[in-house]
């Protein structure tokens, strides 16, 4: 990519690449059902309707986004480790033709299944190669500076799921805890209420 060339066709080339991939491999599927269920009268088609152009709308939003946010602290890690060749908008170029590599993502229900767990990782080895050549910086530099902010972002989700799963295992062991604790009072109440009455009869 040549040193000179603008940064607006870099966002387009992700915008248009990301919208294909989306396009194609997940709102496609859902459009087809939804329009098979609109042709056969048979379920609720606006459903899945509406989830193709929720999945289109918020998928571009959040690609979108990402990058402008990766490509902030990316460029900010260069700065801080020792400078680098050239701007903001040559590391914007570096992570936004990377976008290219998540393409089979678009392979329909394969690729959002399947792919969309480990291709974000080709994205990311894409951006470095190219931020090393770009910005004239070395491999591990690049490699540090370029990958914080995705495998950071995957880290934080994984400790918020994990955290979200003990916290439920916490909240249904003092549940069981409290019903166990409930059910053993009443038979504790019966018990003592028999051994009044035994005592009451015995002493008649």
């Amino acid at each position: 990519v040549p040193v000179d060339s603008g940064v607006g066709q870099a966002w387009l080339f992700a915008f248009i690449t990301q919208l294909i991939v989306l396009a194609v491999g997940v709102t496609l599927p859902f459009t087809l059902i939804g329009l098979v269920m609109l042709a056969t009268s048979g379920g609720d088609p606006w459903m899945f309707l509406g989830r193709a152009a929720g999945w289109l709308i918020g998928g571009i939003i959040f690609l979108m986004l990402g990058a402008v946010l990766w490509g902030l602290v990316a460029h900010g890690m260069l700065r801080i480790t020792g400078g680098c060749a050239h701007g903001l908008g040559r590391t914007y170029q570096a992570i936004l033709y990377a976008s290219g590599a998540h393409a089979p993502v678009g392979v329909p229900c394969i690729g959002p299944s399947c792919g969309v767990y480990l291709i974000w990782i080709w994205w990311l080895v894409s951006a470095i190669l190219m931020t090393c050549e770009g910005q004239r910086v070395r491999g591990g530099r690049a490699t540090l500076c370029v990958g914080l902010f995705p495998v950071g972002m995957v880290a934080l989700v994984i400790a918020a799921y994990l955290g979200f799963v003990f916290y439920i295992i916490g909240q249904t062991r003092t549940a069981s805890a409290a019903f166990t604790a409930m059910g053993y009072q009443p038979t504790s109440e019966a018990s003592s209420a028999r051994h009044c009455s035994g005592v009451r009869i015995a002493s008649d």
